[in-house]
């Protein structure tokens, strides 16, 4: 370590350019985006994007029936439903098709 210099009726006080080798400097910030590139987008994948699923609920409100009347589609086979442990769900291609129908 170098010594620290004194002058005449200061203090004792190491500057710090006589205490840091330019050789330990390492720059860790990021590279500045330029603003002319736009935001950054998620790498393409083929994973398979969620769909929304619908709620017995969802489904009468769209077809203006009762949520009864919806259950027996889906106890009738007419349309198709996931089950998520005891939640009932309907995916909108279910209720498409059973529309187009």
């Amino acid at each position: 370590m170098i010594p620290p210099t004194r002058s005449p009726g200061s203090t004792l006080a190491p500057t710090i350019a006589s205490t840091r080798s330019p050789s330990t400097r390492s720059d860790t910030r990021a590279p500045a985006s330029s603003p002319a590139s736009g935001p950054a987008r998620p790498p393409e994948t083929d994973t398979p994007t969620l769909e929304r699923l619908l709620t017995i609920d969802d489904v009468a409100d769209m077809l203006q029936l009762s949520t009864r009347q919806v259950r027996r589609l889906t106890a009738s086979g007419a349309l198709s439903v996931v089950r998520i442990g005891k939640a009932v769900r309907v995916r909108p291609a279910a209720l498409a098709a059973l529309i187009g129908s």
